[in-house]
């Protein structure tokens, strides 16, 4: 079989003022795989575009075999290309399009054959999934002569099932062809490629061992481990450390969610302009990480709309019509001239409910767009972070369309019918998948906005991430973001202890700190602001609380049981994920004193010979110090309070010690619970035997 190569050089590409791509060259042979990797609005769509002749360009040379083609020539011919959207018509058969695409007679019967398409012949391409259509896409691709294939995203939102299904075709079809693919999902494209190509900063970086993928910044240090094959290396990691852990009922302590429901803390936070900005802050909130890079990003962004006072200047009314557009099922609006003037014509006499919906939307959509843009070049200007030139440059890719771009790009003018029935084609038509991206971009800038706003007004600080080998926090000023005129305290463990024994009287503070630290915690393992003047902290794999446990009754489990449960659960889920932050406020509260007392004596000298985690923990059992004081792990702290004039007075302030100060029975004595009761001991019940004095009765109970 001839050998053909395929060159692209000279590629010049300028988004919002800037160089998206400058002076690429790419090479490609039958034969062999090139994967394509990069961020979020590095160029790698456009490039295929370019490379398909469907992206004009001002300076570009594509060559086949040294001869330089047009893009007339070099499509279908030479090249072939799956876009990111689907490019089959939804109302023909799966039969019909096997038919209109491949030629062949004997080609044609073989993908008929195909066992994982003859199920689905009758079908139309509407009722295939996600995955069934993008398999059949690049299967009548890989049925067409040309011997080179773009495949932009052929592996995102379909099933693992189908990604594998899509990899064997190209790995079967190698040999003939070769291929330049790209997708967010750099797994697959790792797995089956023979080559690997980076695009960052408008290069294109060869890679030649995956590790540079960290070093360059595209993944997470520590994504690839290397193996004993030693120069390659470079074994995909296993997903023991991907997440961030955490349980409901650290939900619950926190006062961020309670059974389905958004807890208070959630809604300092809440300050949203859309519902699916509110959405995309619960998901956030929902989906804490380990990633340093993906927190660093996320942190990034949200100061940088903090420090420009950013605002988005939507509200939720705009996006509630533009969805209801976006979804609505009406049929498109003409296309050809004729049609469309008599369309308008007739409804400028009587307008339907479905014009309106057309029209309204498109304006609606347009009037949003267009604000983006402008914005968008506006944090450009100002030196946005790299994951928001990113996410910027993404969206000026999607909207930069031959279609809509004219509209789009220039200042704001009332829509003729031609520009309506062009963008309406594109939002709900060609580019409706990149709408979609679109929206959930600006649904994630609104959430950003949100929080950056909660952090300006409650005055918190952003997150550093230490890149300690032991487990450590530094914090300076941390408070519970729900108290008014909250009293901040420091707290720092570096390491050298890894439990922190914390007592005080009752009312002194601690279980306000706990939650306040498992705030800080959890917040910066969001990539969001802190309730702290200064907070840093090494990343975890999880946090778990245990302040307000409920009984089990549904259970039949006892207080004390399910105590005893929830220790238990944490013992192993420190043993699974290694690296978590316990907090703890009393341990035991469920059983008599002497048996809380040693539990838990026993419990916190375990836990503290456990590394690798932070442990908080407070008690009222203040005894139990003595036998903890020789262990070198547990540091003791304590929040101090005294009597004055009868009255107990708390500093709320945390300090090294033991608190021994005991107020439990002042306070009530002070709330005249002990005189109430001494009144009451002689009254006479209502309706009661007069001065007939009864004898001492026995209680019984069934056996």
């Amino acid at each position: 079989m001839t050998e053909h190569v395929l060159e692209a050089d000279s590629i010049l590409v300028e988004l919002g003022g800037r160089k998206l791509l400058s002076d690429i060259y790419l090479q490609c042979r039958t034969g062999e795989v090139v994967g394509l990797l990069g961020r979020n609005g590095a160029g790698k769509s456009t490039l295929l575009k370019v490379l398909f002749g469907t992206q004009a360009t001002p300076d570009r040379s594509v060559r086949i075999d040294g001869r330089s083609l047009s893009p007339v020539s070099l499509r279908g011919r030479w090249i072939t290309y799956l876009p990111q959207h689907g490019f089959l018509p939804p109302d023909l058969s799966v039969r019909s399009l096997i038919k209109l695409y491949v030629t062949d007679a004997l080609e044609v019967s073989q993908v008929l054959a195909d066992e994982r398409i003859s199920p689905h012949l009758r079908k139309r391409v509407t009722a295939l999934s996600e995955g069934e259509l993008r398999y059949l896409e690049v299967l009548l691709l890989l049925h067409l002569p040309a011997p080179f294939v773009l495949l932009d995203e052929p592996f995102s939102g379909i099933e693992p099932l189908y990604q594998e299904r899509v990899m064997e075709l190209i790995k079967e079809y190698r040999s003939r062809k070769g291929f330049i693919i790209t997708d967010h999902i750099y797994r697959p494209i790792i797995s089956v490629s023979d080559r690997l190509v980076l695009l960052d900063n408008g290069r294109a970086i060869g890679i030649r061992r995956k590790e540079e993928l960290e070093t360059r910044g595209y993944v997470p240090k520590g994504t690839f481990v290397r193996g004993e094959s030693g120069v390659d290396g470079g074994v995909l990691e296993s997903e023991q450390e991907a997440g961030f852990e955490v349980d409901k009922q650290t939900w619950k302590d926190l006062d961020l969610f309670d059974h389905g429901r958004r807890g208070l803390v959630f809604e300092l936070l809440n300050k949203v302009k859309t519902t699916g900005g509110g959405d995309v802050l619960e998901q956030l909130l929902k989906s804490p990480s380990n990633q340093r890079e993906l927190l660093e990003a996320r942190r990034d962004t949200i100061r940088f709309f903090a420090d420009n006072g950013v605002d988005l200047h939507i509200d939720r009314e705009q996006l509630r019509t533009i969805e209801h557009y976006a979804t609505c099922g009406i049929g498109l609006f003409p296309g050809v001239f004729f049609d469309a003037a008599i369309y308008t014509l007739r409804n400028q006499l009587k307008q339907s409910p479905d014009y309106y919906t057309i029209t309204n939307g498109v304006r609606r959509t347009v009037g949003v767009l267009r604000h983006l843009v402008v914005q968008a070049e506006e944090w450009l200007e100002c030196g946005c972070p790299d994951a928001l030139v990113s996410e910027v440059l993404e969206m000026l890719e999607l909207l930069f369309d031959s279609r809509v771009k004219a509209i789009l790009f220039t200042p704001e003018h009332p829509l003729t019918m031609r520009e309506i029935a062009r963008c309406d084609h594109f939002f709900r038509g060609a580019g409706k998948v990149s709408l979609r991206r679109i929206l959930d971009l600006l649904y994630e800038w609104d959430a950003y906005v949100a929080v950056a706003r909660a952090a300006q007004q409650y005055d918190w600080s952003f997150p550093h991430y230490s890149e300690a080998a032991s487990p450590a926090i530094q914090a300076h000023g941390v408070f519970h973001p729900l108290i008014a005129n909250a009293v901040a305290n420091d707290f720092q463990m570096d390491g050298k202890a890894n439990l922190c024994f914390i007592s005080g009287a009752n009312m002194a503070g601690k279980s306000t700190f706990l939650k306040s630290m498992g705030l800080a915690v959890y917040f910066s393992h969001v990539g969001f602001p802190v309730p702290a003047r200064y907070w840093e902290t090494t990343l975890f794999n999880g946090l778990i609380t245990t302040v307000n446990l409920a009984d089990n009754i549904s259970q039949g489990y006892s207080h004390f049981y399910t105590e005893v449960r929830r220790v238990k659960e944490v013992v192993m889920k420190v043993k699974e994920k290694r690296k978590m932050v316990v907090i703890f406020d009393e341990l035991f509260r469920g059983t008599n004193v002497k048996d809380a007392s040693d539990a838990s004596l026993q419990v916190i000298d375990g836990l503290a010979g456990i590394g690798g985690s932070l442990f908080l923990i407070s008690t009222h059992i203040v005894e139990i110090a003595a036998g903890l004081e020789r262990n070198p792990n547990i540091v003791f702290a304590c929040f101090e309070s005294r009597m004055e004039g009868g009255v107990p007075w708390y500093s709320y302030k945390l300090r090294s010690g033991v608190s021994n100060e005991r107020v439990g029975m002042l306070i009530l004595k002070n709330e005249g619970i002990l005189e109430m009761l001494e009144e009451m001991k002689g009254a006479r019940p209502p309706g009661g035997m007069g001065g007939h004095q009864r004898g001492p009765e026995r209680a019984s109970f069934s056996s």
